[in-house]
């Protein structure tokens, strides 16, 4: 192997292995913060394909065909009926979806600068 490549490899390593450990602080961090409020973990909605981008490419199909929308509710009826909140991740970006208006009015009038809320 080349100088070049064994440094792009090595690279690319330490990038994955400095993502896990961030993502293993941030995920203390957020179970701690639910403890202190306490909340539980949603359920999960299983990962699709290789590190969760069958889920990526399922969402981005339906967006492409205008069921952006539509998908979400076929996701929360695949969780169960009275599933109104749930975690979703693809690679190790994790974001929770809900429906659940108690859950808007929280985020909205008290922590909505700690979220990402889309139009």
């Amino acid at each position: 192997m080349s100088p070049v490549t064994t440094i792009v490899v090595f690279g690319l390593f330490s990038f994955v292995v400095y993502k896990k450990i961030l993502n293993i602080f941030r995920r203390r961090k957020y179970s701690a913060e639910a403890e202190r409020l306490g909340c539980r973990d949603p359920p999960t909605l299983p990962n699709k394909g290789f590190l969760g981008l069958g889920r990526l490419a399922e969402i981005s199909k339906a967006n492409k065909k205008g069921r952006h929308p539509q998908w979400f509710v076929e996701k929360f009826d695949e969780m169960g009926r009275n599933i109104h909140t749930f975690r979703g991740s693809a690679l190790d970006y994790e974001v929770l979806i809900t429906r659940d208006p108690e859950n808007c009015k929280a985020i909205y009038s008290t922590h909505a600068k700690d979220f990402e809320i889309s139009p």
